[in-house]
Order: C-alpha cells, then structure tokens, then sequence
C-alpha cells in the first residue's frame, strides 16, 4: 500500500524513515546511545517493595520508566516523520520527569500532591457523574457514586490539583516549562498553530492543500529528538539521586558534555 492509500500504515514507510535518520544523523545516533544507557540503568535495578507506590524509591523508578517509554515512543514516530505525534509524546515525556525530579530534588512531601491530584481528579469525575440522573440509571451505582464522594470530603479536607508550572519549579526545571507548552501548543492540543502542521502552502499561491505523510521538515524532526534527549538527561540524573551510582553519574557527564557539543552549547 502507497502513503496514499494508508498514511502513515503504508508498508513503504522504510524508505522514509532511512531518510529522516539520515538527515538527521547526529541526533539519532546520540538519542540511540542515551536511550541505551537510561535502558541499563532500568533493567540493572532490582527493588523489592512492600509499600508499594508508597516506597518512593519505587515510585521514582517508575516514573522514570514511563519517561523512557515516552522517550522510545518519540523516536519511533520521529523517524517515520510524525512530527505532531512524536512532539505530543516529547510533552509527556517533560511531564514525568518534572514528576521524577520533584519528588527526588526539590519536594519531599510529592507523593502526596500526587495523590492528592489524582483524587480531585476522581472527585470531579464523579461529581460530573451525578449532575444529571441520566448518565448513570442505576440508583444503586448513583448511591456508591455518592458514598464515594462523600468519603473523599469527610478523609481529605481539601483536595488541591497538581499545576504543570509549579511542578516545573520544585523540579529546579523552571525554564524547561518553557518547552512544555511550546509543545502543547503545537502539537499535543488542537490549536490554530498545531493544525497549520496539516496544511501546504505552495509559495504564497492561493492553492492550499491537506498534507498528510511522512513527507515534512526534516529539521523539525531533528529538533524534536534533540529536545526529547535533554528531557531524557534530566530523568536520568533525577533518578540517579535516588540509586547513586558513581559509574552511571560518570557517563551521564559524558553525555552532558557531548549534548552541548552536538547543540552548540558553549
């Protein structure tokens, strides 16, 4: 099947995809060794819990496993020219290692924010529920629903949700916030500027057209791997705090090192 006939689905995406790492060879090369690294670090740790979610070493190790797996998914979209897609998962990305490196860095009482955010979340998801009879005909779910939020009033006085920024601030990443609505706005939510990506403007002509395929900036996809492997770093030596390991905050200083070199950074 051709890209005209299946998108992105099409069984000749190969070419394309030899073509965007090519173009952006450097990028790729050090997305592949880092992602190799964080890849050890992860299969290299065993942690046995009985606190569950509670033990925090668990939870960052988690967290950090979950940007890795948005990292990989990045790269995956990236090379096959999905730059919204692979620029929505580089967001998610950012957001866990806010998570990670807030509770590991800047924040000891996290957890329990987190906590605190996913049950406001579940709190106004059930009172949505019950604001029309209609969405659920059960009485009996209704009272469960209800019972359920008024356990949630009566336990926790005051239920406050996590703010993006804030999180960004008791990371010490107050400036990467920057990228992460960048992102939002471009990619990961249905904005002026993020649908513009769909559209091909022939050189001022009035003829406008729906672009759609791995056919795209290839810059851009080099951005996006780019940026995605800063976030990556910042997850690694978050969770390197955590397990300490002088052999991993040795490459990590490598990888630094070489980070700035490949972006110009003096």
């Amino acid at each position: 099947m051709t890209i005209d006939d299946a998108g992105f689905l099409s069984s000749s995406l190969a070419d394309w995809i030899a073509k965007h790492r090519a173009a952006n060879i450097k990028w790729f090369d050090f997305a592949e060794g880092l992602n190799r690294f964080a890849q050890q670090f992860v299969s290299g740790v065993s942690l046995r819990s009985e606190a569950g979610l509670a033990d925090s070493n668990l939870l960052a190790l988690l967290l950090f496993t979950r940007v890795l797996s948005n990292f990989q998914g990045m790269m995956l979209l990236a090379e096959r020219g999905m730059i919204v897609e692979s620029r929505t998962l580089a967001r998610t990305c950012l957001e866990s290692t806010f998570f990670l490196a807030a509770m590991v860095k800047g924040d000891s009482d996290f957890v329990s924010k987190m906590l605190h955010d996913e049950l406001h979340s579940r709190k106004a998801a059930a009172n949505w529920v019950l604001q029309r009879p209609q969405r659920l005909d059960d009485e009996g779910g209704r009272r469960q629903i209800r019972e359920y939020v008024d356990g949630l009033n009566r336990d926790w006085e005051k239920l406050t949700p996590l703010k993006m920024e804030q999180v960004a601030q008791s990371a010490g990443l107050a400036d990467m916030y920057l990228f992460y609505r960048q992102f939002s706005s471009d990619a990961a939510h249905p904005t002026v500027t993020s649908l513009n990506r769909y559209v091909t403007d022939d050189k001022g002509d009035e003829i406008r057209q729906v672009r759609w395929g791995p056919n795209c900036n290839t810059s851009e996809i080099g951005e996006t791997v780019n940026i995605s492997c800063l976030f990556l770093l910042g997850a690694c030596e978050a969770i390197n705090r955590v397990f300490q390991r002088a052999a991993a905050a040795t490459e990590l200083a490598r990888f630094r090192d070489n980070y700035k070199t490949l972006a110009g950074i003096p």
